[in-house]
């Protein structure tokens, strides 16, 4: 019973133990950074881990990681030319986009619900921007229309580290702009 019963409650304590992500500091400086494609520029946080991917013609992405705190900027083709499409049923291509993702993001992450969405004008031209929650997550979405592409931004970080945070996923947000060529 002895072994049952230690065989049961330490796996559980373990588990347990691990809980409550440490907090994530927020970024006290950021640095200039152009996507790999030259599809779009801005700054993002120093000090966090930096991955860079794509290229080419069709996609391109940079990514920041600290703990379990993460921010993405992407772009495609794929999200603009469907926007493009979708012009004939009245539907602006930068919502097209923007509910793509969405439905993505609802299929993809248990427990998605996603939050208002405003209109905002970027350096790219008009945009979207909204907030998101998941058990216990809090993010910030966000998508604008380049000519040829689709530009998605995705901070994300644990519900207990939103409001440190916003600040800068908004500033990344917000010094997002066309790479000069």
């Amino acid at each position: 019973m002895k072994s049952i019963l230690l065989g049961t409650l330490l796996p559980l304590l373990l588990l347990l133990s691990g809980c409550g992500a440490k907090p994530v500091a927020a970024p006290t400086s950021f640095e200039p950074f152009v996507a790999s494609d030259k599809s779009f520029a801005g700054s993002g946080p120093v000090g966090w881990d930096k991955q860079e991917f794509g290229g080419g013609d069709t996609y391109a992405k940079v990514a920041w990681t600290s703990g379990d705190a993460k921010i993405e900027v992407k772009s495609d083709t794929a999200n603009s030319l469907m926007g493009d499409i979708n012009k004939v049923s009245g539907k602006k291509p930068v919502d097209t986009a923007h509910e793509r993702v969405l439905a993505g993001m609802q299929s993809d992450i248990s427990g998605f619900t996603p939050l208002p969405t405003q209109s905002v004008t970027t350096t790219f031209g008009e945009g979207r921007l909204s907030e998101w929650t998941a058990n216990g997550t809090h993010g910030l979405r966000g998508t604008a229309m380049a000519l040829d592409r689709s530009i998605g931004l995705n901070c994300q970080c644990s519900e207990s580290d939103w409001e440190t945070l916003k600040p800068a996923f908004m500033k990344v947000w917000s010094d997002l702009k066309p790479a000069t060529p």
